[in-house]
């Protein structure tokens, strides 16, 4: 009896042993996932910017069940488009100098190889321009960073217009204007880099405008916004009384397409370069009308319209600023004068006051030709001498 125990007790062992022989076997895990061998064997280029595209070339660089993945010194780059011998990636924006590497990967399984080290050129930026405006043909400078010293790798429109680029100084490019170009935006690229944008637009000036009045060739060119300001509205921003009356001695020359003067004013590029905003302006003529209702008939030259071309140096002419229009008409007729002196070539306008008082001369940039009137563009503001 005790034998027939023993004897169903080792075929219950032998069983519950087959049995989980064949567990074993069911429960062996299947071989890893191993990519084929491949390899990078060159890049397009070697060097590139942040938004560049990039190609990487080599063998099986894509394979079934595996995800290709590129890494720029840590970096992962966007596929753009992928095949067994290219890859073609944008640039990181954020990318460094760096060894390229490429994966191909399933699960938790992958397989790495690198590549060269590429260069990473930083993102070229137009920072600014000066002036704001300026007519075709005209020069103008750009403030950048990053831009190739060889300006056959620098790319620039205005507007989708070519600009070329006449010199530099560091990072300052001087461009000129292209002859077909329209107000618009510039845009720029380097290195076949990605093409960038800056949102502060610019502005074209005409060498003339259909318009009668040197208050309309105010408002109509982008030079002269703030003395169109001042101009247009004065008399909404002082008290009524003297400043009016002073100010409207101004406008009757401004406004008239019969009488012949001249006026001296400064372009836009003077309240620039001094960083002061139009609100900044408009509160300085509400705190100090009497510098302005004064420059403003102080600038004008009555009965003479001024021709640069045909100037002499100590040149004078009388304003419309005189004792009798300050002391309203209790004066006399003396007035203010313009002197026009020539330096080196350069010319330039000097208000002088009749006691041999006088404010500093200020260079003339050009002058515009309105009815019977010349508007003579100053580098800054022509001042005032009083009574």
């Amino acid at each position: 009896m005790q034998t027939v125990i023993k004897y169903r007790l080792l075929l219950h062992l032998l069983f519950c042993a087959g049995i989980i022989s064949c567990t074993k076997k069911e429960l062996k895990p299947e071989p890893r996932w191993q990519p084929e061998d491949f390899n990078i064997e060159k890049l397009n280029r070697s060097f590139v910017q942040a938004g560049e595209e990039l190609t990487v070339y080599g063998n099986n660089l894509t394979q079934p069940e595996g995800k290709t993945e590129v890494f720029l010194n840590g970096r992962p780059a966007e596929i753009l488009k992928a095949a067994a011998d290219s890859v073609r990636v944008l640039v990181p924006l954020n990318a460094q100098t760096g060894k390229l590497m490429l994966t191909i990967s399933k699960g938790e399984d992958f397989r790495t190889v690198y590549g060269p080290e590429v260069e990473v050129k930083p993102t070229p930026v137009i920072k600014g321009f000066f002036p704001f405006y300026a007519t075709r043909g005209e020069t103008i400078e750009l403030y950048t960073e990053h831009f190739s010293y060889d300006n056959a790798n620098n790319n620039i429109v205005l507007n989708g217009k070519p600009v070329e680029i006449v010199s530099r100084r560091q990072d300052t490019l001087v461009v000129r204007i292209p002859a077909n170009a329209t107000d618009g935006i510039f845009n720029w690229s380097t290195f076949n880099g990605p093409l960038f944008s800056l949102n502060t637009g610019f502005r074209i000036r005409e060498s003339s405008y259909p318009v009668n009045t040197v208050q309309e060739w105010l408002k109509a060119d982008p030079a002269f916004s703030y003395m169109d300001t001042l101009v247009r509205g004065y008399k909404q921003l002082v008290p009524d009384g003297y400043h009016h009356r002073v100010y409207d001695s101004a406008a009757s020359y401004l406004a008239s397409t019969d009488k012949t003067y001249t006026v001296f004013y400064p372009s836009d590029n003077y309240y620039y370069n001094t960083g002061m905003s139009k609100e900044a302006f408009l509160n300085r003529i509400k705190s100090r009308p009497y510098e302005y209702n004064i420059f403003l008939v102080a600038a004008i030259v009555r009965d003479h319209q001024v021709d640069l071309s045909t100037v002499k140096n100590d040149d004078t002419f009388t304003t419309i600023y005189t004792m009798k229009m300050q002391w309203d008409g209790q004066g006399t007729d003396d007035a203010n004068v313009i002197r026009i002196i020539i330096e080196d070539g350069v010319k330039y306008a000097q208000i002088e006051g009749l006691w041999g008082e006088v404010r500093p001369r200020v260079k003339i940039l050009k002058e515009h030709k309105v009815g019977n009137a010349t508007l003579i563009e100053l580098e800054s503001e022509l001042g005032w001498v009083s009574f």
